[in-house]
C-alpha cells in the first residue's frame, strides 16, 4: 500500500496537478509488475449506478497518478458498501475534467456560465468504461 487516507493512517499520497488537490482513500501497488490501483470508497449501496461525481473524482485521481509514475498502468476501484465497481483510466475524459478548472474560473469572473451544458452531456464520458452505468443524481 502506497498510501491510504482511512482512519488515523499516517500514510498519504496528496495529489496536486493543476491547482486541482486531492487524497485517494487507498493507493496501491502491485508487488510484481508496473501496476497502480487507485481506490475510492463509498458509504452508500451500489444499487447498480456509478454517480459522475465519483466517477470524475476517481478519474482524477487516476491522472494525477499517472503523471507521477509515468512507467505504471493506472487502474481504480469504486468500493461501495455491497460491491466493487473497476474503471479504466480515461485520458480525454482527464483532460476535460482539467479544462473545466479554466471554465470555472472564467465563470466566475463573468458571472455567468461560459457552457452551461453538463460534461456528460458534451462528450462519451464513460467512453472507456462502455460497461458502467452512470446517473447524474445527486
Amino acid at each position: 500500500m502506497l498510501s491510504t487516507d482511512l482512519g488515523k493512517a499516517d500514510g498519504r499520497i496528496k495529489l496536486a496537478r493543476f491547482g486541482i488537490n486531492g487524497i485517494p482513500d487507498a493507493v496501491f501497488e502491485a508487488l510484481s509488475g508496473k501496476l497502480i490501483l487507485a481506490g475510492e470508497f463509498k458509504s452508500r449501496k451500489y444499487r447498480g449506478v456509478v454517480k459522475l461525481y465519483e466517477l470524475y473524482q476517481l478519474m482524477l485521481y487516476m491522472g494525477h497518478l499517472q503523471d507521477r509514475y509515468p512507467n505504471h498502468t493506472i487502474v481504480g476501484c469504486l468500493a461501495y458498501a455491497d460491491e466493487r465497481v473497476k474503471v479504466r483510466f480515461d485520458p480525454a475524459l482527464y483532460q476535460a475534467l482539467i479544462e473545466l478548472r479554466n471554465e470555472y474560473w472564467q465563470t466566475i469572473k463573468r458571472r455567468k456560465p461560459v457552457n452551461p451544458v453538463p460534461l456528460h452531456k458534451r462528450m462519451k464520458v464513460n467512453a472507456g468504461n462502455l460497461s458502467m452505468r452512470l446517473t447524474s443524481k445527486m
